[in-house]
């Protein structure tokens, strides 16, 4: 076995020593800077859920399709999720391509939760829209009733 042999005398030697020199005090620093950096961001204590009752809130549902009973049996369905229905009646027109729900106030918790209800229709947001709740389904012709609901 043989020993390897310096011959670039002292200066290769502090030259050496330097490089390690740097690498340490790069890894210390590194971790100072991790641990400072952990401190800071430590995990904050999770509030308690607000869970809102479905009942805190109003929804119209409006017939946008002129398939009759439909609005009623929608509005039926959201009354047994446990949804205050306030109005039940035709929209405007009848050429709603797709089933929304249109959410006034900007409560997207509110509108996706009936949104959920009602299979994942989209939520468009309209504020300044009238009407008498903060939120409306309007079924368009894409709507199709869950036959289980016309048994409730």
């Amino acid at each position: 076995m043989s020993k390897r042999v310096y011959t670039d005398g002292v200066r290769g030697f502090v030259r050496r020593g330097a490089v390690w020199a740097g690498i340490s005090a790069a890894t210390l620093l590194v971790t100072v800077l991790l641990t400072s950096t952990w401190r800071r961001h430590r995990p904050v204590e999770a509030k308690p859920l607000v869970v809102e009752s479905r009942d805190d809130f109003c929804v119209d549902v409006l017939n946008g399709n002129r398939r009759r009973g439909e609005a009623r049996t929608v509005a039926s369905h959201l009354r047994h999720e446990g949804f205050r229905v306030e109005e039940i009646t035709n929209a405007e027109r009848f050429d709603y391509p797709r089933t929304i729900v249109v959410d006034r106030a900007g409560h997207g918790d509110r509108a996706r939760s009936v949104a959920d209800a009602l299979g994942g229709v989209p939520v468009v947001l309209q504020r300044g829209e009238t009407g008498t709740c903060e939120l409306t389904v309007v079924l368009g012709h894409d709507w199709s009733l869950d036959p289980s609901w016309e048994e409730r």
